[in-house]
């Protein structure tokens, strides 16, 4: 009410919004009062509505962080179908203090303890519309008084007395215990918390240099990061890497604390044997290959970086020829007339997804087919030993995700080749070879 009579005065065109959480029994009527405040000023008045409480059990959050999530969004989403340049909150210097006490005691850094800015942007409900705090410099005393002066009664809401809500045990019981050491307590917080904001931007730059190059894909669903990249950073950069990945995933999370982000650089520095891990809010990380997945659980993750065959159709190879597999890949087939100089490229070829094979002993069409139950191949180097299809692909650390429809190559009954491993020990080039069949497969940009 502060806020909106003080805009209202400086002539700002104004849009009042209202959103409803429905957590008290009185909230409607709260709608119908803001909206005839509206009306008294002959503003533009839109409502909106939400069970934040199911919400919250569908997404496993708090009642707090599911109320402020929804809120931002519908006043986000008002502000882009209408126009609007900004969104304004009511945000006091007590807000301010709260929050940030609400942020150290669940052992938050440096972005908690810097409180809320005057103006957020990008913020995690856009990029282009800006979360304005036009009165956080007054306090509830100061906001009150000029409520007072200006005839203006707000609804009082009840539930703010209620202890058994942490903020409002910080407002009524800490807050006012610490002022019995520090009468300055609020000053000296928010002294602190203004140091560290700009101190923030400082290292702000540097992770933003490090985010641009770790990144290699990214959704609103996921996001795949450089493995090997991350795993060299610093321990502080890495956790800012993490938390800025979970910000992505999940606008406006606030509970990202110490033991989430733990668990993350832990499993980046040891991944598990699985390759695969909880994170925080239903996000999971997952390691392949160089890629860090860090994804929502029901995120559909692009096999794009995997050759794949379509469902379990055998797809036969023209010699020379090409053939596009049912993602991204490609396959080229050559025919070499200098076996020789083939030798030589095999023996120090170190790109796992091209092989050269004697052509002599390939005696039936090649083909790439899926694998089936009880597949062995007998790998090069192995003297005739043969392994099982699926411990091959599990000790090159292939995608399990892809391995259902991952291309085998072969002749008749013969595996040949499995891409990204090995090939059949009977179809190395060898000094006595004469032909030599070149396979190459390529992921199409």
């Amino acid at each position: 009410m502060c806020m909106l009579d003080i805009l209202y005065r400086l002539e700002y065109r104004l849009i009042v919004a209202h959103f409803d959480h429905s957590l008290r029994p009185d909230s409607g009527s709260e709608a119908e009062f803001v909206s005839w405040i509206a009306g008294q000023m002959d503003l533009q008045f839109v409502h909106g509505k939400q069970d934040v409480s199911r919400f919250a059990d569908q997404n496993k959050l708090s009642i707090e962080e599911a109320a402020r999530y929804t809120r931002y969004t519908f006043l986000i989403q008002q502000s882009k179908s209408l126009g609007a340049q900004a969104v304004a909150v009511g945000h006091s210097s007590d807000d301010q203090v709260e929050t940030i006490l609400m942020h150290f005691l669940r052992g938050s850094g440096l972005d908690g303890l810097r409180g809320m800015p005057y103006r957020s942007l990008p913020n995690a409900w856009s990029k282009h519309i800006p979360i304005v705090r036009p009165i956080l410099e007054l306090s509830r005393k100061q906001i009150i008084a000029y409520n007072e002066s200006h005839n203006l009664t707000p609804i009082f809401d009840h539930s703010n007395l209620d202890t058994t809500i942490f903020r409002n045990r910080l407002r009524h019981e800490l807050i006012p215990n610490l002022a019995s050491y520090n009468p300055q307590i609020k000053r000296s917080i928010l002294r602190m918390a203004n140091t560290i904001q700009e101190d923030y931007w400082i290292i702000e730059d540097a992770v933003c240099s490090k985010w641009d190059r770790s990144v290699l894909e990214i959704d609103t669903d996921y996001i795949a990061l450089d493995y090997p990249y991350l795993r060299i950073q610093s321990l502080g950069m890495m956790r800012r890497l993490i938390r800025r990945a979970v910000e992505h995933l999940r606008p406006g999370l606030r509970d990202v604390d110490f033991e989430a982000v733990k668990i993350a650089t832990d499993f980046i520095r040891t991944p598990s044997k699985s390759g695969q891990a909880d994170l925080i809010s239903n996000l999971f990380l997952l390691v392949e290959g160089d890629r860090l997945w860090i994804s929502k659980w029901s995120a559909e993750l692009p096999l794009v970086m995997w050759p794949q065959l379509r469902d379990d159709a055998e797809s036969e190879l023209q010699i020379p020829g090409y053939l596009n597999l049912s993602n991204s890949w490609r396959v080229e087939v050559q025919i070499s007339s200098d076996p020789a100089h083939c030798i030589k490229q095999a023996q120090s070829n170190k790109d796992r997804f091209q092989v050269w094979l004697d052509g002599d002993r390939v005696k039936s069409s090649l083909k790439f087919r899926s694998r089936c139950p009880g597949d062995r191949i007998q790998p090069y180097g192995m003297h005739g030993q043969s392994v099982k299809i699926s411990d091959l692909m599990i000790n090159h650390k292939l995608p399990r995700r892809a391995r259902d429809h991952w291309p085998l190559l072969v002749s008749g009954e013969d595996i040949i080749w499995v891409p990204g491993t090995q090939i059949a020990h009977n179809f190395h080039v060898g000094s006595s070879t004469q032909s030599v069949i070149h396979i190459i497969l390529n992921r199409r940009k």
